[in-house]
């Protein structure tokens, strides 16, 4: 059902709506609701729309904020960040933190595209990373490849792996050429990230030693 759903609405949307009013349109949906739904039922898909957006923010901030608390957990950040609320048992100022840091990303002026841009970059390099991860995973770590219940064949793996990079890496470029900006920051921000990554596995090695 929720396939269909996730499946209808762009369906519908493209069908009523012409792609240059689609752009320029903050509520293309509602908008597209109005030329055929009474208007009970668009102030409901309005108000649905609204309560949709806030639960998708709501599953970021705990995604994210997790994935802060772990990497606290690793010596990546602050072990500061790592500690867990003593009576709601979540970590709360890895929240905080990605509260924070979400709050600086909206009061610095850039539309909701271009922080959708940012994202999809990102995400598009992490698809990559993973696709070469997989490739190397049965020469680097044949045990854990060997151990999984579900395994593909050699062929295929190194098949759906180098379609999986290839796609990322023709979304990263076209997105380039329309959105330049968007690249360079978001792999400005990725280049700090990875270099932060890297001073704090040398360090994590060196007390290691």
């Amino acid at each position: 059902m929720i396939i269909l759903l996730y499946t209808l609405v762009p369906l519908a949307l493209t069908s009523t709506l012409h792609w240059e009013a689609i752009e320029s349109n903050k509520m293309a949906v509602v908008t597209a609701s109005q030329d055929f739904m009474p208007g009970w039922l668009v102030t409901f898909i309005a108000v649905g729309a609204l309560f949709a957006a806030a639960t998708s923010v709501n599953g970021i901030m705990m995604g994210l904020s997790r994935d802060f608390y772990k990497g606290a957990k690793s010596g990546l950040f602050p072990s500061y960040f790592a500690a867990i609320h003593p009576k709601f048992k979540s970590p709360g100022r890895a929240v905080l933190v990605v509260g924070a840091l979400s709050l600086v990303g909206t009061l610095a002026g850039g539309g909701i595209v271009q922080y959708a841009q940012i994202a999809v970059l990102a995400l598009m390099v992490m698809q990559i990373m993973t696709g070469i991860a997989l490739l190397k995973l049965p020469s680097k770590m044949p045990e854990v490849y060997a151990a999984s219940p579900f395994k593909l064949g050699m062929f295929a793996l190194r098949f759906i792996c180098i379609c999986y990079i290839a796609f990322s890496a023709i979304f990263i470029v076209v997105l380039g050429m329309e959105q330049p900006d968007a690249v360079v920051f978001g792999l400005i921000f990725i280049a700090i990230g990875c270099t932060w990554y890297v001073l704090m596995v040398r360090k994590s090695d060196a007390q290691d030693a």
